[in-house]
This record gives C-alpha cells, sequence and structure tokens, in this order.
C-alpha cells in the first residue's frame, strides 16, 4: 500500500503586534528596557504581512515577502545602530 504525502497548507495570519507602519516598529526589550533587544522575528513578521495585505492578500508568496521584510528589516536596523 503506498502513502501519499499532504501539501501542508497554511495561512497568512496577522501578527499579534502589527503596527501600522513601518516607521513604528516595536522594539521589545528584556525587563521592559526598550534600548536592550529588539525583536527581530516580529518585526520581520509584522513587515511580510503588510507586504502580503499591500498585494491583496494573494497566497503563494509567503517566502519572498518574508525574505523581502527580512532584507528591509535588517538594513533599518544596521542603519540606526
Amino acid at each position: 500500500m503506498s502513502r501519499v504525502k499532504r501539501a501542508q497548507v497554511t495561512t497568512m495570519e496577522a501578527p499579534t503586534e502589527l503596527t501600522t507602519s513601518t516607521s513604528s516598529w516595536k522594539k521589545n526589550g528584556k525587563n521592559g528596557n526598550a534600548d536592550a533587544d529588539f525583536d527581530l522575528e516580529a518585526a520581520i513578521r509584522a513587515r511580510a504581512y503588510e507586504l502580503y495585505e499591500n498585494r491583496g492578500r494573494q497566497d503563494g508568496q509567503a517566502q519572498t515577502d518574508w525574505f523581502q521584510a527580512e532584507a528591509e528589516v535588517r538594513s533599518r536596523e544596521s542603519r540606526t545602530a
């Protein structure tokens, strides 16, 4: 008997701390210190979701959105560091 491998299907969900603009990405520090640590993954997730929404919520580009968001966030962070 052969086994059929099913494709994993996921839907894009809004991050819980989505901000309305990329200029106000939230910085979260340990112990509430805003200057301590930047939550990189949350910022990338938020920007990737913005890209998804700007494209009209069309599925199929999650990886592209993530890589673009990562590049933008890392570039922004390197300029402010």
